[in-house]
């Protein structure tokens, strides 16, 4: 079946929402799918679950994790999946209804594109400032279509909301937070990024997240890890390397330089008249003021022949 989408999940402790994920999946519009689901060590009945899932429904199987963690999860599951198509999914999440339909015809059998879509967060608590904020820019993203331009700023795509071409997927080498690695690789690779204008996932928040609770998804773990990206992928050693900005940002931004003997020069925002129409430079905005601050941010560094997302980019 060449259309066949392969779902993937890891799985640890979902006991409280696995079910009604999984409720979610089999109600899609689209019914030529596969669930894989490997449980990661868990100590509730999140196997037992889908184990029983499994038995009624043919097209979910439930495996263990051989390993330990979600990288290798993801793998295992890739390993076991049969279809052209992937996605991930998230235990305490759901689906949309027409979720893997959207995504599907957006990728329009395209082999070298990822489709996404919107996201909403929900929760039986308040969501934090915090998220709704991140939820709004995520979702501006797929509105302006601009994810490559963004790519050091946040994790550009939502983790469990994308679908793609199996040859796209190398989770052997990806490290923690693998969501943004992923979209780093697909950077890397040159995958363009197809948006559907809808909410094609639904983000449950709630206090045992995984991204709340480990370090491999605490701010200074996404710095070492965008930054060594940047390293890699968009430094050129042949240009001058600055941070715009004196603050947090800058100070684990500087750390993670200096551990990779990187030359480069922080400078305060009131000094940003250093980065002259002459000057053969690349340049990390860490701050992120107000629209109007960051419009004349863009406005000089526009004037002064520096272009967004090709030698500067938001940090």
């Amino acid at each position: 079946m060449s259309n066949l989408i392969s779902v993937i999940m890891p799985v640890r402790n979902a006991e409280p929402w696995i079910k009604e994920c999984l409720e979610s999946i089999q109600a899609q519009s689209l019914t030529n799918w596969e669930l894989i689901v490997v449980d990661d060590h868990s100590d509730d009945n999140s196997l037992e679950i889908t184990q029983s899932a499994s038995v009624e429904d043919k097209r979910i199987r439930a495996l263990s994790n051989d390993g330990s963690g979600i990288i290798q999860a993801l793998e295992k599951a890739i390993k076991s999946s049969s279809g052209t198509w992937i996605t991930r999914m998230d235990a305490d999440d759901i689906m949309p209804p027409n979720k893997l339909d959207l995504l599907l015809k957006t990728l329009d059998s395209s082999k070298t594109s990822v489709s996404t879509g919107k996201v909403e967060y929900f929760s039986e608590d308040v969501i934090t400032e915090g998220y709704r904020t991140y939820e709004a820019w995520i979702n501006q993203r797929v509105e302006a279509q601009d994810h490559d331009q963004w790519i050091y700023r946040e994790c550009t795509i939502a983790g469990a909301n994308w679908m793609t071409h199996r040859d796209n997927l190398k989770w052997g080498d990806l490290k923690y937070p693998e969501d943004y690695d992923l979209v780093f690789h697909w950077y890397k690779i040159g995958c363009s990024i197809i948006c559907v204008d809808q909410v094609t996932h639904q983000w449950r928040d709630h206090a045992a997240r995984t991204s709340k609770n480990s370090q491999n998804y605490k701010q200074k773990a996404f710095f070492k890890l965008k930054i060594n990206r940047f390293i890699e992928m968009d430094m050129d050693n042949s240009k001058s390397l600055f941070i715009l900005g004196d603050n947090r940002k800058s100070k684990l931004a500087s750390e993670i330089l200096k551990e990779g003997d990187i030359e480069f020069k922080v400078i305060g925002k009131d000094d940003i008249d250093l980065l002259g129409p002459h000057l053969e430079a690349q340049v990390l905005v860490a701050v992120f003021p107000p629209l109007f601050e960051r419009n004349q941010i863009r406005k000089f560094l526009s004037y002064n022949r520096f272009q967004e997302g090709v030698n500067w980019w938001w940090l």
